[in-house]
């Protein structure tokens, strides 16, 4: 059986899950995160990025947060549709001209 253990590069915090870890990328003028601790040479200019794997609770120590997660029967809420816009936009004007 073979088994892949994930391990937070700050804590040193074990999982069984891919999931648990979130990469944090740290660089300087850093464009491209995917070439982890590489240098690139682009033109005339280097970049230099450190890409390491942090938990959660390491991101939040940090100060790096991450949104709500959904819950699995809640759905994200429908952003409005451009005519119901355009219609709270009107009522709102019909509304001003009407204290006038």
């Amino acid at each position: 059986m073979i088994r892949t253990t994930y391990t937070c590069d700050r804590c040193g915090e074990e999982s069984d899950k891919s999931v648990y870890l979130h990469n944090v990328v740290v660089g300087i003028r850093a464009a491209y995160p995917h070439y982890g601790g590489h240098v690139m040479a682009v033109g005339n200019s280097k970049r230099r990025a450190l890409s390491v794997e942090w938990c959660e609770p390491c991101c939040n120590k940090a100060g790096i947060g991450f949104p709500p997660k959904p819950e699995d029967d809640e759905k994200p809420p429908e952003p409005p549709t451009l005519e119901e816009l355009i219609r709270e936009i009107a009522a709102e004007k019909a509304q001003e001209v009407m204290e006038q």
